[in-house]
């Protein structure tokens, strides 16, 4: 047995070695750092190393052009630059994460595996299931898991070999193999679910955007809808070099031919904005709307007689189903353009969103709709 004089050594040895402390206490799902108190030098330190990386970053950027390729031979290029600058995996990567949207690999899944391999595998393991509850490695864990909040704000699921990783780094019994196998289960479920749908790859071009943002205004609600692309010079050759570019439906066009215009007022309202992945758009609608509009008292007296009509039994048709009326069976797109407030004729756009641009596309339309010549046409702007 050891003498009281050589334990009570021992223990002073080990308090002044201060590894009788645990750096976090996890209750419930609430995580307490007792070593919360830092020196100012520790703190600057880690931000003197931050900011070396961002200069990193930053000067191969501008050498490359911020190239993505270039992006990836700087993190495959960690192990070097770590034994010559002396920093650690979390500061490269917290660093590294804001530098991907510069270098436009912020939506390429390679970049992000690139940025997990920085962790070696097998480091950050937890010995048993007990020390697994302690969440050990938290500040790996937590950047690791921001990696992931990225690619989940990027839309980017994780696939099988970058959760074989995770699992090789820092097993499946860590927070960031839950939070990747959440990812994988709830993305996949809900990537299908928007029924306005984007393509994968979102162009950079104004003309392809305006496009794709026509067809998810009219094409999912009315599939006869035909989208026109024009340049300026082939209507006018003195007007500003542009393109324009405008949607409508054979419904619409019929829908210009029965209306009868001393009653509505014609209109090109605008712009408007309209949103494709991160790009924002200007769009004008083309619009109809009466000149004597109804009240909300008459609306609502219009719904109740058609309730009033439907609940009717006195005079049933002779039919199994019931009978549809003969306009609505034939085409019932009418009615899809059809508001309370306005009829909707065509949607419109252009490169410039100017005046002149909506005369021209005016003009266009008048080609596939004779009787618009005939129309006073009044174009507002905001």
């Amino acid at each position: 047995m050891f003498s009281s004089s050589v334990n009570t050594k021992i223990i002073n040895s080990l308090k002044s070695k201060r590894k009788l402390t645990l750096p976090h206490i996890v209750c419930r799902g609430f995580i307490f750092n007792r070593n919360e108190s830092k020196s100012p030098q520790q703190d600057e330190v880690q931000t003197k190393e931050l900011i070396e990386i961002k200069e990193i970053f930053n000067e191969e950027g501008l050498k490359s052009n911020y190239d993505g390729d270039r992006f990836n031979r700087i993190v495959n290029d960690f192990d070097t630059l770590r034994r010559l600058r002396r920093f650690g995996y979390t500061e490269f990567i917290a660093a590294a994460l804001p530098a991907m949207k510069e270098f436009g690999v912020e939506k390429d899944i390679e970049s992000y595996k690139a940025l997990m391999r920085v962790f070696p595998r097998g480091a950050f393991q937890p010995s048993s299931r007990f020390t697994a509850g302690f969440y050990p490695h938290f500040m790996q864990q937590t950047t690791a898991i921001k990696i992931l909040m990225q690619m989940e704000e990027n839309y980017i699921i994780p696939d099988k070999e970058l959760q074989t990783y995770i699992a090789d780094v820092f097993s499946k019994r860590s927070l960031v193999w839950e939070r990747s196998a959440r990812m994988i289960y709830w993305m996949t479920k809900f990537r299908n679910a928007n029924p306005f749908p984007l393509p994968e790859t979102i162009p950079n071009d104004s003309l392809e955007l305006a496009v794709i943002a026509l067809k998810r205004m009219t094409f999912y609600i009315d599939p006869q809808t035909e989208i026109y692309v024009y340049r300026t010079h082939q209507i006018d050759e003195s007007a500003e070099n542009t393109w324009l570019c405008f949607a409508q439906s054979e419904s619409q066009c019929q829908l210009i031919e029965e209306l009868d215009f001393s009653k509505y007022t014609v209109s090109i309202e605008g712009p408007k904005s309209v949103w494709v992945d991160e790009h924002n758009l200007s769009y004008f609608v083309l619009e109809a709307k009466e000149l004597n509009p109804k009240t909300d008292r008459d609306l609502v007296e219009e719904f109740l007689q058609e309730e009033q009509e439907n609940d009717d039994v006195s005079n049933i048709p002779l039919s199994n189903f019931g009978s549809i009326d003969y306009k609505n069976a034939c085409n019932p797109m009418l009615k899809v353009h059809q508001f309370n407030d306005g009829i909707i004729l065509a949607c419109l756009t252009s490169g410039t969103s100017s005046q002149q641009s909506m005369i021209l596309s005016l003009k266009k339309l008048e080609e596939h709709n004779p009787k618009l010549s005939d129309v006073q046409v009044i174009i507002s702007s905001r």
